[in-house]
């Protein structure tokens, strides 16, 4: 027999984690409780379905279909969770693997059923055993305390990025993974991101394979495309600039159009633009064709500015 038993970490199970046994003709799903819990006990026959959800980041829940009810037990590890699945389908196959699996971490009982060990490599031998590269990534200025990486080999020309989430390095992910991440809003436009062969972290907005797996900065970045190939159909000699806010892009607007939304206060410093010619996305503020759009108003009641040589003081 095999006991798996649910972490007390998780969620409802602080007290009385349920506990799964399996055996070689079923399963017995544990729920204790302040009178003694509820205890019960399925054939493997009789379990129709077997699903496993195991979240990004927490513990894995088995539901389990018997006789057209639902059985769900919460709190266990991902890797308990994949072995009681292995073992519940093993049993539904009546499979001749069924007693290693419940006695698997157990070098006797594994030997009793003439299960040949894997046996390790000489020490010669280890030693010819080629080992990946340890790649490290690049520390954000302002999170010192980060961990470089683990082990690991991304494709060398394939999506494998490392993300910035809840103030801590995950991944890397594949393209796949990472939109997963993106519909389930554990990252956004500004999440900080980094893959191999990039000098420094960059937000995921400004890092184009990357973008374009946001919808909303997908078709902004068609429109930039599109700009940047038709004749701009602003005033003659005047710069049109693309603007990033709140989410969304909008644009192209002349110097003139972005003069009157800093007048009403909608175009501050600190929104991002962007222009052909540009190579990313900038604050504002830090544009110098912009820059004179934010300096402070005189009041409307201060006197004039004296001309030159002429004295402020009155006679």
């Amino acid at each position: 027999m095999k006991k798996f038993e649910a972490s007390r970490l998780a969620g409802g199970n602080k007290l009385f984690p349920p506990v799964i046994n399996c055996d070689t003709t079923g399963i017995t799903v544990k729920f204790p409780g302040i009178f003694g819990g509820e205890t019960q006990r399925f054939s493997y026959s009789s379990i129709r379905n077997i699903k496993v959800k195991t979240p990004l980041i927490g513990y894995s829940t088995i539901e389990l279909n018997v006789e057209d009810d639902w059985i769900t037990a919460h709190g266990f590890t991902k890797d308990d969770a994949r072995k009681i699945e292995e073992i519940i389908k093993e049993g539904q196959r009546g499979g001749s693997r069924l007693p290693y699996l419940l006695n698997e971490g157990d070098e006797d009982a594994a030997k009793n059923q003439n299960v040949k060990q894997e046996q390790p490599l000489p020490f010669t031998q280890q030693q010819q055993q080629p080992q990946p590269p340890e790649i490290h990534a690049p520390k954000i200025s302002n999170q010192p305390s980060v961990a470089s990486p683990p082990r690991a080999v991304p494709p060398p020309d394939g999506f494998f990025y490392y993300a910035m989430i809840g103030n801590k390095q995950r991944g890397p992910y594949n393209e796949i993974q990472f939109k997963r991440l993106i519909d389930n809003e554990m990252v956004s436009p500004q999440t900080k991101v980094w893959q191999e062969g990039m000098p420094k972290w960059q937000m995921a907005m400004d890092v184009r394979e990357v973008a374009m797996l946001f919808p909303q900065l997908a078709a902004a970045m068609q429109q930039q495309s599109v700009a940047a190939t038709t004749p701009q159909s602003s005033t003659a000699g005047q710069i049109a600039f693309m603007v990033y806010k709140d989410g969304q892009q909008a644009g192209p607007y002349t110097i003139d159009q972005l003069r009157q939304f800093a007048a009403t206060g909608e175009f501050t410093q600190q929104v991002q633009v962007w222009t052909q010619g540009m190579a990313g996305w900038e604050l504002a503020g830090n544009i110098p064709e912009l820059a004179a759009l934010f300096a402070p108003v005189m009041p409307s009641g201060a006197p004039p500015m004296p001309s030159e040589g002429e004295s402020s003081e009155t006679n």
